[in-house]
């Protein structure tokens, strides 16, 4: 069994409160919870208890489970390494050239789904366009982390009969000014970053295409 595995199920028994108590499960209604059949929910169970990670006790009414001191070491690791991994993501900046864009993020950006959605999380209204910047193939993966772990979602909606998607956020800052990459969830570009701030970025930053801006992420919270 892989860690990750074993990371997976345990998180799942921590939900049912497996952590601090024994509790009485089922390995078919297990099984469900974790997408596995019966079969293959008893077959985990028991390799987690070889491994030391879970104490049991069987009986005709169910499974009574605790997850061990030796679980709770396992579980405290990994969550260290996911929060490092984190850390390491969150805490980066990054080099862009100034580009123009296609001219959709300012119609995007005037949108009032977006704008309403935006002022209350952030308590500003966008300038209507993105700030674009293009950026190496390694940038895109890390900030492709960030989208993917994102805690601000602007929801989609419908506008006139059109859909527009989910947008995710991320706070950065750019020369001490407060700005916000985004991420839409249908993006237009493959090595462009989209940037809105409250503020004309270009006329604050006096930057034109070509020119070279750095990004510094800011992961402080809501």
């Amino acid at each position: 069994m892989k860690d990750c595995e074993a990371f997976c199920l345990l998180e799942n028994l921590t939900k049912l409160g497996a952590l601090k108590n024994y509790v009485t499960i089922k390995t078919a209604d297990f099984g469900k919870i974790i997408g596995l059949s019966q079969q293959t929910s008893s077959r985990k169970l028991s390799e987690l208890e070889k491994k030391g990670y879970i104490k049991r006790i069987i009986s005709r009414s169910g499974t009574r489970i605790k997850i061990s001191q030796q679980g709770m070491k396992f579980l405290e690791n990994e969550i260290k390494s996911i929060i490092s991994i984190e850390k390491f993501f969150s805490e980066i900046s990054f080099a862009g050239k100034v580009v123009t864009g296609m001219g959709e993020g300012s119609y995007y950006m005037t949108r009032k789904g977006y704008i309403d959605q935006f002022k209350k999380f952030f308590n500003e209204i966008p300038y209507p366009g993105t700030f674009n910047l293009e950026v190496d193939d390694e940038t895109i993966e890390r900030l492709n982390y960030l989208k993917n772990n994102s805690k601000i979602k602007l929801t989609g909606f419908v506008e006139n009969g059109r859909t527009f998607g989910d947008v995710f956020v991320q706070r950065a800052k750019i020369n001490g000014i407060n700005c916000y990459i985004v991420f839409p969830e249908r993006g237009h570009y493959k090595n462009v970053v989209e940037i809105v701030s409250a503020v004309n970025l270009r006329k604050a930053l006096k930057v034109n295409d070509g020119d070279l801006v750095r990004v510094e992420i800011n992961s402080e919270p809501i």
